[in-house]
């Protein structure tokens, strides 16, 4: 008997492959034949090609992916959403206004097979206001912990590694679209931006502060960006004794830092199950507004406060190199926010597959073509004929709104050519062939 085919698909490399390929090796063991392939921008092609029976996919809170929910479920193919993120506790759901509330549960209808999430808190919330009944929805725990359950961190005596992990994306963003979960003209858009911008401003001034404390004891200081989160922002802001490191998955990150800032993120929870101690600055930046959450880490929204606290902190050799977190608020989140942390939530979700694929006598029809359909997704600020141009002599980027035979670099003059004309190189600087792809071309089928 031929086995059933899954399709993983990753939203965000940098955080989910990994959790990706752990729910793929316990499937394995299932039976089934597995593959792990990256949501965007590529994941047509691996349905259409693979034609999987089972699709395991983000979720569906943007309305690109409710309408990919849509036509996976009229083909008959088992679709089944795994949360990305925890979602929110009861109490937050209560402080937040509706269109807050839709960023979570989605603003758009959708349908599915199974969704699976973090907390039975999430769980109930869900199945009272989002788009999909109860009897589709299982609880299964915080599946971003399971690695530290897997792999322990080492023990390294007297390394002074401090790491400051940012988490601003919004304010890269456009204040009147911000948030792609939200509706066009909702305040969440501004309000996020706005929170983001003034997060990211204290951090670069506490940053540049602290180095200047911790450098004279011995400290080295790197950061790293969330995902999503563009680096240029900090770029020629930082003092030069901090390292930016480049997309790494948290668990890796945390295996090479003694002591973590963060903004209090899920971040701080590994920081704790990996055994280094935390701090947190400006969390409530990051959380819904009148909310206060219950804070793994000691937190500032004052950066000589923080500073001081540090400096005091790291002053005791015996406080590094294990946790400092309050155990009584990491048993809060588990059981508000993340659910069950025990490093078996993605063994469960490949239970959960597993039984309801030989429970359901489905087989997919999934065609050899995309069918033409009019999304009218909501795409601001967007130019559907922008072409972008790299120069090979000095590597920068230059744009045009139409398709022409050659510019020049704006930025050293080099002649740059369109793809496929017949020009010889002769020689570095003479007529140098570069690549250019118009940026609303769609991949060819193969």
């Amino acid at each position: 008997m031929e086995r059933k085919r899954v399709l993983c698909a990753v939203n965000l490399p940098q955080r989910d492959r990994l959790k990706n390929e752990i729910l793929a090796t316990h499937l394995r063991g299932r039976g089934f034949e597995v593959r792990v392939v990256d949501f965007l921008p590529r994941h047509r092609e691996h349905i259409l090609y693979w034609k999987p029976d089972v699709i395991v996919i983000p979720e569906a809170r943007c309305e690109y992916t409710c309408k990919l929910c849509e036509t996976l479920m009229s083909w008959d193919v088992i679709t089944v959403i795994l949360r990305t993120e925890p979602g929110c506790s009861k109490g937050a759901w209560e402080k937040m206004e509706w269109a807050e509330k839709q960023t979570v549960i989605s603003a758009w209808p959708y349908s599915c097979d199974m969704e699976l999430v973090w907390s039975q808190d999430f769980g109930d919330i869900l199945a009272e206001n989002g788009h999909i009944g109860s009897d589709k929805i299982v609880v299964i725990g915080g599946t971003p912990f399971d690695i530290y359950f897997r792999e322990p961190r080492p023990k390294i005596e007297g390394r002074k590694n401090l790491l400051f992990a940012t988490g601003w994306g919004h304010a890269d963003r456009s204040r009147e679209y911000n948030v792609p979960e939200a509706p066009p003209g909702s305040p969440v858009h501004w309000q996020a931006f706005d929170r983001h911008n003034k997060g990211r401003a204290a951090w670069i001034s506490m940053m540049n502060k602290m180095v200047k404390a911790l450098d004279p004891l011995g400290w080295k200081f790197f950061h790293s960006v969330k995902t999503g989160e563009m680096p240029g922002a900090y770029q020629g802001k930082l003092d030069p004794k901090i390292t930016l490191i480049m997309p790494t998955p948290t668990y890796i990150l945390l295996q090479n830092s003694d002591l973590v800032i963060h903004p209090g993120s899920t971040f701080g929870l590994g920081a704790h199950f990996s055994g280094v101690p935390g701090f947190s600055f400006c969390g409530n930046l990051n959380q819904t507004v009148g909310y206060e959450y219950p804070h793994i880490h000691p937190d500032f929204e004052d950066e000589d406060k923080l500073i001081e606290a540090v400096k005091e902190f790291v002053g005791s050799p015996e406080n590094l190199g294990k946790s400092n977190a309050d155990l009584m608020n990491v048993k809060r989140l588990e059981n508000e926010f993340y659910g069950t942390i025990d490093g078996k939530a993605l063994e469960r979700a490949a239970t959960a597959i597993a039984t309801y694929v030989n429970s359901v006598p489905k087989v997919s029809n999934i065609p050899d073509i995309w069918p033409v359909q009019n999304l009218n997704l909501h795409t601001p600020g967007v130019s559907k004929t922008l072409v972008q141009w790299v120069c090979e002599i000095c590597h920068q980027n230059a744009f045009t709104f139409d398709m022409r035979t050659m510019i020049k670099c704006p930025h050293c003059g080099i002649s740059l050519a369109r793809v496929g004309m017949p020009i010889e190189q002769k020689g570095v600087g003479q007529n140098v062939l570069q690549q250019h792809q118009p940026l609303n071309v769609p991949a060819p089928n193969r």
